[in-house]
């Protein structure tokens, strides 16, 4: 009826209709975001570049639900991944997002722009506000893609004293493989804070002693002359020092078996092992109220072993929340 050229042109003013209706939806702030979304996928069948521009709107509009960002963000990868990137690293920026949706857009990041991607990562693994195990695997994550950003991220996590101790320890292990230095002045740092539960220091302590000798043998001395701290552990870490300063760890285990506040039977090991040491006696007042003991001064009690030694492995990577 119409012609070739008479069907074209009908065509066209069809498409050209059915384009301004869609690019009128995406641009209504009134209509419901997941209907703008709709219409902008629809759009791109016609104008790609305005789909693509009213897509990346949504993905950065906070007034939008962090669900449908991410949702505009991915329908967007498929028109324009430059500008898809873009709107990935603005979600994963963005505190009022939630922790989860911003680590899942760093992770769809991470296909489009790595370097992007290891931004995205290091600032959620930096804030003290995100989630904590969100925090630890983005900053395992970023170690794929930044070996220089990871160590920054887990020595800050490492060094936040609002987190769980162990959390803290964990990521200070980790950094052991990225930056020594580092993570034996974050050893440090736990091992010798007296608001950190004592077993965690004396763990902490542990591993430090095979990466600062030194540090290591101060720590374990602050603890060993505790008085606030249980005997047992107490003596663990005098016995901590031994392989360190041989004086010190004499010293440490003599200044427990002269606390009248500790129990009998950790004072005679204390005496013992520093008669090992010194091939000496535990002195004068202390030796004197033993002879009843029924334990002798060789025994030793089995402590536990410490999880954390130098050179365990870090915990293996989790990847990206699936969508």
């Amino acid at each position: 009826m119409y012609g070739d050229k008479g069907a074209e042109r009908l065509a066209a003013r069809d498409r050209e209709a059915a384009a301004a209706a869609f690019r009128e939806i995406t641009e209504d702030s009134d209509i419901e975001p997941e209907v703008r979304i709709e219409a902008a996928e629809r759009l791109a069948r016609f104008d790609e570049r305005a789909a693509a521009q009213a897509l990346r709107e949504l993905a950065g509009d906070s007034g939008v639900g962090p669900e449908l960002r991410l949702d505009a963000a991915e329908r967007l990868a498929l028109v324009d991944r430059r500008l898809a990137a873009s709107a990935f690293h603005t979600i994963a920026g963005d505190s009022g997002a939630g922790s989860r949706i911003r680590a899942e857009a760093a992770g769809l990041l991470t296909g489009l722009d790595e370097g992007l991607a290891a931004q995205a990562f290091h600032g959620i693994a930096d804030d003290p506000g995100a989630d904590s195990s969100l925090r630890i695997e983005a900053a395992e994550l970023l170690m794929a893609l930044d070996r220089r950003l990871a160590a920054s991220a887990f020595h800050t996590i490492a060094g936040d004293s609002d987190m769980d101790p162990r959390i803290r320890a964990d990521a200070a292990e980790v950094l052991t493989g990225l930056d020594e230095r580092l993570a034996a002045l974050v050893f440090h740092t736990i091992a010798d804070a007296c608001d950190v539960e004592p077993r965690i220091r004396v763990e902490a302590a542990e591993v430090l002693a095979g990466l600062d000798e030194r540090l290591a043998a101060e720590v374990f001395r602050g603890i060993a002359d505790d008085v606030d701290i249980d005997a047992d552990l107490r003596i663990e870490a005098a016995d901590g020092i031994v392989g360190l300063d041989r004086q010190s760890a004499a010293e440490a285990f003599g200044s427990i078996a002269d606390d009248a506040g500790v129990d009998p039977v950790s004072r005679l090991e204390a005496a013992s092992m520093m008669h090992d040491l010194t091939e000496r006696p535990g002195g004068e007042a202390f030796g004197a109220g033993w002879a009843g003991s029924r334990r002798p001064p060789s025994m030793r009690v089995q402590r536990p072993v410490s999880p954390m030694r130098p050179g365990r492995p870090p915990r293996p990577m989790r990847q990206p929340v699936p969508r």
